[in-house]
């Protein structure tokens, strides 16, 4: 089938695959890597981890582990799962880094079932920002919703406002820090201690660390980078600012959802 569809493209035309539970979770490395590698030029999974009423189940998200098993709510329902799928997808293509991984995110309720939660505009950025932080090079939004109050396949047109507000606002802080995220990834610079994800890149003599809470509680967590001084750290979109001493800084997560983007310029670096 998919062959037959890849086939079809016209000459010179982007191919876009996404794929599901089949790679994520029940298929082999060899199979995952099979498809993400084969039939497409960039590609995505989409695993609703907010959503889904099965993700949690030693089948599926809990596949992760050498002895697969339940996932508890806490560790499931966190916007940093979606950053491990893109990580995963990433991992399977070969050649490495070959070609882009899009993260997925919903923003209604993709399945029927009544009781289940719809997607917050704190998660839909969570998951997007975890998402980029993975390195996914583009973002896909799943604008349909099957129950709930506003059953629609437009969730951005027809429902609701704050959610269409929300999804706009992140939209533009990513486009407008596009230059840096399609700048390099400083690799192997920050150490940081806490349950965080972290990606650096370097844009115009300065370090970016995108972070995000890689756990449900509140914590701090501590970051130390290389080629940085005693220096005022933005907080990018927060409107405050901290301090590093000879590249140390700490700062707080507030939940599984909190993202913080830090600029500060670089010194006596051969990353400047």
């Amino acid at each position: 089938m998919l062959e037959e569809t890849l086939a079809k493209a016209p000459a010179g035309a982007m191919v876009y695959a996404n794929f599901g539970k089949g790679v994520t979770f029940w298929g082999d490395d060899e199979v995952g890597t099979h498809f993400t590698s084969t039939y497409a030029d960039v590609v995505s999974a989409d695993n609703y981890w907010y959503t889904d009423p099965n993700i949690c189940d030693k089948t599926e998200g809990g596949t992760r582990f050498e002895e697969p098993r339940d996932l508890t709510e806490s560790e499931c329902r966190l916007a940093a799962n979606y950053g491990h799928t893109v990580k995963q997808i990433r991992d399977y293509i070969q050649p490495a880094g070959s070609k882009p991984v899009w993260g997925f995110v919903e923003l209604g309720r993709p399945f029927s079932d009544e009781k289940l939660p719809t997607v917050t505009p704190t998660q839909i950025r969570a998951a997007v920002w975890q998402s980029l932080i993975a390195g996914a090079r583009g973002i896909v939004y799943f604008n349909h919703s099957f129950s709930g109050q506003c059953a629609s396949q437009h969730v951005l047109r027809d429902c609701d406002e704050e959610s269409s507000t929300a999804v706009a606002r992140i939209n533009n802080q990513v486009s407008l820090l596009a230059p840096v995220l399609n700048s390099d990834t400083a690799e192997g610079i920050l150490s940081a201690e806490g349950a965080v994800n972290v990606r650096v890149k370097v844009y115009e003599n300065h370090f970016y660390v995108l972070a995000g809470s890689a756990q449900a509680t509140k914590q701090t967590a501590s970051f130390n980078l290389q080629c940085v001084g005693s220096t005022d750290v933005e907080v990018l979109n927060e409107n405050r600012t901290l301090h590093a001493t000879e590249g140390a800084f700490a700062d707080d997560f507030a939940d599984g959802s909190a993202i913080h983007v830090y600029k500060m310029p670089i010194t006596n670096c051969a990353a400047k």
